[in-house]
């Protein structure tokens, strides 16, 4: 059963190619929007949304998978596009155009077959994803997008990936945050000691003193 969630944007490995309990993301677009405008992006939001999945798949696997592509009259059938966020310096909007162009590459061309079945599945305009690797996405609202993924923690990366990309579209999108501040915090607490022993160093060498030193003092 689908659960839902309903939080902001800025509240922002189960893996973007497995299943899992996912609830629904609402997400506010009006700034993206804007910057999809600004640059003539001709599916809008379609294509943000397609390109800042793909971005963050790539990032969290460092794998290029499939992606298959399912729009509003397609009967459910995945499509599939040659969008791939290469390594380097690769500002979001650079991604944003070619995600546009697949899109719409594929409404000039809709009956075309695919040989395989994509790995990773973008549904725009639908409710729920049917199955592993699925996402979908459909405006919700004045400016504003329902994101259903594959788990809550990867909606919420999405989110975060997705306001990033719309405040600075120019930036590389490697470099962009992609997990919420709580999660970075707590992944850097993992592997600090739980204690420096402060009092226990040298000033000068910042190495923890011989117990002998320590007794003689």
């Amino acid at each position: 059963l689908w659960r839902r969630l309903s939080v902001r944007a800025s509240d922002a490995e189960v893996g973007l190619l497995e299943t899992g309990d996912a609830g629904e993301l609402r997400i506010d677009a009006a700034a993206m929007a804007k910057v999809c405008a600004e640059r003539g992006a001709a599916h809008g939001l379609e294509a943000a949304s397609l390109a800042v999945l793909i971005a963050l798949q790539r990032r969290r696997s460092y794998a290029a998978a499939s992606v298959g592509v399912v729009r509003p009259g397609a009967a459910g059938l995945p499509r599939e596009v040659a969008v791939e966020l290469e390594l380097g310096e690769v500002p979001f909007t650079d991604l944003l155009r070619t995600a546009d162009q697949a899109l719409q590459a594929l409404a000039k061309n809709p009956t075309a077959a695919n040989s395989e079945t994509p790995e990773l599945v973008f549904i725009w305009g639908s409710t729920l994803p049917e199955g592993p690797g699925q996402w979908s996405v459909q405006p919700s609202g004045p400016a504003q997008l329902s994101v259903l993924g594959t788990s809550p923690e990867e909606e919420r990366c999405f989110s975060v990936l997705f306001e990033a990309c719309a405040k600075q579209p120019d930036r590389n999108i490697w470099e962009m945050p992609m997990a919420p501040e709580s999660a970075v915090q707590g992944a850097r607490a993992w592997g600090m000691p739980a204690k420096d022993f402060a009092g226990y160093r040298d000033p000068a060498t910042h190495r923890l003193v011989p117990l002998t030193h320590l007794l003689d003092g």
